[in-house]
Parts: structure tokens; C-alpha cells; sequence
């Protein structure tokens, strides 16, 4: 059975009031609450774009970090709309985790004469720059693996165009392959395999809930790659002849990972009738602790129905806990393996309390 799912509060409209740290602070929080309400960027690019906006509010004018005590910056909870909208996706969850421990980390490592915003002004610079690790990489020497601690050296974000190199190791060309869902992670992998010449067949999911496999099918066309879009039912059909089925998702945790509605029941097939499956993806989507959270309440009812009568209950949820020993492989930046492999070898921060509820469940992965 996979987990139970913590559930996510929904993302408060409201508008902070007007701060003395002044316009640098209301545009950051203007920002942030814009990211809060984008339900389309890939969480990677959310991150950098939360980290680029709350830096620009740090550094001001260049000269010096914002004077800012760590008593204020929790008061101020700037990420609060964020996470709210955005705290069940692994790298966001991640880079939410830990910005909450840095202050205690902070108090417990840096001396007393540590300037706050200048704490969080490099910690926000290694999410914003992926890493002082791409510069040992064009050297030829190994990135430096990330502890999960805050000013840790390492990459925050995962390679992305990495997990699309381990991926063409898995084809040789002419395979067909099944996508459910939209995954940004795995646009980029079908467009790597067919500029290096692996021809691939793709039918696509058309994932109605948000219109993904439409989105995907349209970056994957001006790339300059045929697809089949289909409705998600006709999957079932499409997967007697299939090489592959593959999976993305938004977040991984000790005992499932979040995949669109259908994916358990699309990997069961595929099992019965003995088709390769794969979840492409990037560790960073290991959840802090291994807890999963249900996207929040109410995110996608509109694109269900937008006004139901009275009498219809809706359930829009788009995503659902599949259980990890479902897939045969999952493939990342770190290569082909089994989820357990992910939690080996892909450090976490702590977990964050502030940002979730608790929740008791077996994290004992099923094998």
C-alpha cells in the first residue's frame, strides 16, 4: 500500500502588509507570490527564481546585505505563498528546508558576529548558481556531492542534461515509448535521444487535468520531434506495443512518489504483459524526510469543473502515491537503479516542521 499523504494548506490570497524593510521586500514578496500561483514551471526553475527574487531584496544595491535579524526574517515568512503552493514538489521542498534551518544552523556554526542577510544571501546564491560544481566538472574532476546542510559545498539542483545522457545509455534507437504526464525532465530526455539520432516513436498522454501532455507535445514538436498525443485511457492500448513506459514526478518519498492520476494502474499493466518501465527524474525530488504531501486542496478543481451544481463533489487531484517497487528502474543524473539507490546515495536536509503537518506511516520501502 503506498503512504497516506500529508496534506498541503491551501495558498492564502492574501497580500502581506507593507514592511519597513521597504520596496526591496514588497517586490520579493510580489514575486514570490507570482511563483506561488504559476501551477506550469518546473520546480527547478521555480527555486531559481525564488532564490534570484529574495536575492535581489538581500543585496540591495550590491554594496551590503539587508541588516536583518533572524527573528525578522522569520516574522516576515516571505516563502509562506510558496510553500503552500509549491512545498510537495521535491526541490522546492528541499530548498524550503533548508532555508528554515539555517537560522538555527547558523547560531550553532557561525560566530556571533554572522550577518544574517549575508548568511542567506550565499546559501540563496548556491540554489541560484546550481553549485560550485561545474567548474570541477569541465575540469574533469567529480562534482562535489552536497551534504544536505546549509552553506554546504555542492550542487543544490541536479544535472538535468545528465539524466538525459544516462537515459540514451538505455536506447538503441526505434524503441516506442509511452509517456504519461507532463515532465520537463523528461521533454528534455526525448529531445536529447532524437538529436543524437536514437529515432523514437512517442505517444503522449493528453494529462487533462492540466493540459501536460499538450505542453509537452508542443516543446517536443518545435524541437523537432514527431509525437502521438492520446487520450490517457488509450494508453491501455497503446502498451501491448510498446518498448517502454515512462513515468516523471514531482516528488519522491520513503515508501511511494508522486506520478498523475492512472500511473499505478498504467505500471501494473505494463507488468502484466512484460513492458519495460522507468521513472525519469532528478534526485532532488527526495523529499526531506520521506514525507509526501498532497498538492493543495482545491488546486485543480477548476480545471475538473469549474462550477459544479450542487450534488457534484469533486476530486481533482491530479497526482497519486504509487508505491516505489512499482517501476522496474528509476533513472537519474546518478544513473539507472532502484529507488533505494536514490536514498544511499542523495543526502536530504532535515526535514522541516514548519511547513508540514505530522504524519504517522510505515516509511519501510516494499520490495
Amino acid at each position: 500500500m503506498p503512504q497516506a499523504l500529508i496534506m498541503a494548506p491551501d495558498p492564502s490570497p492574501e497580500s502581506p502588509a507593507t514592511h519597513p524593510r521597504g520596496g526591496g521586500w514588497a517586490a520579493a514578496a510580489g514575486a514570490l507570490r507570482g511563483l506561488a500561483e504559476d501551477q506550469t514551471r518546473p520546480s527547478a526553475e521555480l527555486v531559481r527564481m525564488g532564490s534570484d527574487s529574495l536575492l535581489g531584496w538581500l543585496c540591495g544595491d550590491g554594496d551590503s546585505a539587508v541588516e536583518i535579524t533572524w527573528s525578522e526574517w522569520e516574522e516576515l515568512d516571505l516563502l509562506a505563498p510558496v510553500a503552500a503552493a509549491h512545498g510537495w514538489r521535491g526541490p522546492v521542498a528541499r530548498w524550503l528546508a533548508t532555508l528554515d534551518e539555517l537560522p538555527a544552523w547558523a547560531g550553532e556554526h557561525l560566530g556571533p558576529g554572522a550577518r544574517p542577510g549575508e548568511v542567506l544571501a550565499e546559501e540563496l546564491g548556491l540554489w541560484l548558481a546550481g553549485a560550485e560544481a561545474d567548474s570541477e566538472q569541465s575540469s574533469g574532476q567529480a562534482a562535489i556531492p552536497w551534504t544536505g546542510k546549509p552553506l554546504a559545498r555542492g550542487r543544490r539542483l541536479a544535472d538535468r542534461e545528465e539524466v538525459a545522457r544516462q537515459v540514451l545509455g538505455q536506447l538503441s534507437g526505434g524503441e516506442r515509448i509511452v509517456v504519461h504526464g507532463f515532465s520537463q525532465t523528461l521533454a528534455a530526455t526525448l529531445t536529447a535521444a532524437w538529436k543524437t539520432g536514437r529515432e523514437t516513436e512517442v505517444v503522449l498522454s493528453e494529462s487533462p487535468a492540466n493540459l501536460g501532455g499538450r505542453r509537452m507535445a508542443l516543446g517536443l514538436v518545435a524541437a523537432g520531434l514527431p509525437v502521438r498525443l492520446a487520450w490517457d485511457l488509450a494508453l491501455f492500448d497503446e502498451l501491448p506495443a510498446a518498448d517502454w513506459l515512462w513515468l516523471g514526478t514531482e516528488a519522491i518519498g520513503a515508501g511511494a512518489f508522486l506520478a498523475p492520476r492512472g500511473s499505478r494502474a498504467l505500471l501494473e499493466a505494463a507488468r502484466r504483459l512484460g513492458v519495460a518501465t522507468a521513472v525519469v527524474t532528478t534526485t532532488d525530488k527526495l523529499m526531506p524526510g520521506g514525507e509526501l504531501i498532497r498538492p493543495a486542496a482545491g488546486e485543480e478543481s477548476g480545471l475538473l469543473w469549474e462550477l459544479p451544481p450542487e450534488g457534484v463533489a469533486l476530486d481533482s487531484c491530479a497526482w497519486e502515491a504509487v508505491p516505489l517497487d512499482l517501476p522496474m528502474t528509476f533513472i537519474t543524473e546518478q544513473g539507472a537503479g532502484q529507488a533505494l539507490d536514490i536514498f544511499i546515495n542523495t543526502p536530504s536536509p532535515s526535514a522541516s516542521p514548519a511547513r508540514t503537518d505530522t504524519f504517522d506511516y510505515d516509511k519501510i520501502l516494499t520490495r
